[in-house]
């Protein structure tokens, strides 16, 4: 479903990606393990044509071939590090909406469970550093300094960010898997 959405956005993403968030998004791609694109296929893409336009929709055409896990994961980049970009997109309701508020939900006893202080840390960081912030400094460090245990910091962060919405959630599933893969594994969302 996230390949078949990719391509009706196909438009829409050639006409607002500019070449910083093509040489961002074609990195995340591949720095990904396992990675989205090849080194072979990142540079094809980066010295195959001259416009920008023409990359971003070769780079468009090679993640949606890959399938959904690999669509999935450019949503997840766009997200995450160009919310900009991704609102701007006409995307169905029913693939976007809840999905990632949902599968936050769902993980919240795991996540309070198995995230640690210096992960909680990384979180945070990532979250206020996402453009836009996701979290405000004010947020961050009342989570950061309250006396609570981390588990329960833990708990006020996801709490949070399902307040906040299904981007909110998307974003912090997505530094979730960044930051620590095998946690990301175990829960499902690689």
């Amino acid at each position: 479903m996230a390949a078949e959405q990719l391509s009706k956005v196909r438009l829409c993403l050639i006409e607002s990606v500019n070449v910083a968030a093509l040489n961002d998004l074609i990195d995340c791609l591949r720095a990904k393990y396992p990675p989205v694109l090849s080194n072979r296929e990142a540079n094809q893409i980066q010295q195959g044509h001259q416009v920008t336009e023409d990359k971003t929709g070769l780079l468009v055409d090679m993640v949606s071939k890959k399938g959904n896990n690999a669509s999935t994961h450019l949503f997840d980049i766009l997200k995450l590090r160009h919310l900009d970009i991704f609102q701007g997109l006409p995307l169905d309701q029913a693939v976007d909406r809840n999905s990632y508020e949902n599968q936050l939900s769902k993980v919240r006893k795991i996540l309070i469970d198995r995230v640690n202080d210096a992960l909680l840390k990384d979180l945070i960081d990532w979250l206020r550093d996402a453009n836009p912030p996701v979290l405000t400094v004010r947020e961050a460090n009342e989570i950061m300094q309250s006396r609570l245990v981390t588990e329960d910091r833990v708990g006020q962060l996801i709490d949070l960010m399902l307040k906040k919405g299904d981007t909110s959630s998307a974003i912090m599933l997505s530094v979730l898997e960044l930051r620590d893969k095998n946690l990301a594994e175990d829960i499902g969302l690689i």
